[in-house]
């Protein structure tokens, strides 16, 4: 749980980087924001704990849109933003089994199925801050 927890709490503030990136924070205090946060990592893992791929997205898609209210920005800004963070992630997941495959991953070896999390995460993570980077250089705006 733990490993899967912090893996949720740094996708999530991935997620919070790129949207913070183009839109601005409403004013919020710090505590709420990190309660809303801890709390939605929280639910993520457990759920991803379940090892049910649609309830998996179902949630993380509830969790994004949740997040989201925390800028101010419109529907259509919050769509494109989830679904580019959801769309870099699901590249990704092909990624991720032809390394268990290159591994010779068997059931119950959690060990390489977390190292493969953990890099996957983090080359996801590299991929959405170029892309905040590149958002708020060119001073493009997202909607």
């Amino acid at each position: 749980y733990v490993i899967r927890f912090a893996i949720s709490l740094f996708d999530l503030a991935v997620f919070m980087y790129y949207f913070h990136s183009n839109k601005k924070m409403k004013p919020v205090s710090k505590v709420w924001i990190w309660a809303g946060f801890t709390i939605a990592a929280i639910i993520w893992t457990f759920v991803s704990n379940i090892k049910n791929p649609y309830l998996n997205l179902a949630t993380l898609l509830i969790v994004l849109i949740l997040l989201s209210f925390y800028y101010e920005s419109g529907m259509w800004t919050r769509i494109i933003n989830i679904v580019t963070f959801m769309g870099i992630g699901m590249l990704f997941e092909p990624v991720a089994l032809l390394l268990l495959h290159a591994m010779n991953f068997h059931m119950g070896e959690s060990y390489k199925y977390y190292f493969v999390m953990v890099i996957c995460s983090f080359v996801r993570g590299n991929v959405m801050y170029i892309l905040s980077k590149l958002i708020s250089k060119k001073g493009m705006q997202i909607a």
